[in-house]
């Protein structure tokens, strides 16, 4: 078991420090270390990127899915173990299964929005790690004129 956890701590390590496609001398964020941080940590792909306050945001709403999904497990469990304490076919052991039942799918229901909340903001901060430096690399170059014969110009320049 300990081999298997150094391995996965050393394969973490090396997949994070990959290097970007960057120029040389100017460091940019490599896409897939923003992909683990991001399954990692709450928030931690969109800090990698530079993105702050998007990071705070993830990091306060998924920690608040998980924090809510752990609950919804908990009171689960417990209304399962509850009927456990009555006698098979009691009203009061049928009771507990049907509260079991509806907490298990309010449980479920958090596991799917936790989940795709996760994947979400991972391919979020994919993406902004491999776009990171587009407006730099491509300038402001969207502008819009006006003759004075009232004929409209629209120019897109690429640097």
């Amino acid at each position: 078991m300990k081999r298997r956890t150094c391995l996965t701590i050393s394969v973490l390590i090396l997949l994070l420090s990959c290097p970007s496609l960057a120029k040389e001398g100017e460091w940019r964020p490599s896409p897939r270390g923003a992909l683990l941080r991001a399954f990692l940590l709450p928030g931690w792909g969109q800090f990698y990127n530079h993105k702050y306050v998007k990071g705070i945001g993830v990091m306060l709403i998924e920690s608040a899915l998980i924090i809510e999904l752990v609950q919804r497990w908990r009171t689960a469990n417990r209304f399962w173990k509850e009927s456990l304490d009555y006698p098979p076919g009691s009203e009061q052991r049928q009771i507990y299964q049907d509260r079991y039942l509806s907490a298990e799918a309010r449980r479920n229901a958090y596991l799917w929005w936790t989940s795709g909340f996760v994947i979400l903001s991972a391919l979020d901060a994919y993406v902004d790690a491999y776009l990171y430096g587009f407006k730099k690399d491509f300038g402001e170059g969207l502008t819009l004129q006006l003759d004075p014969q009232c004929r409209v110009k629209l120019q897109w320049r690429f640097k």
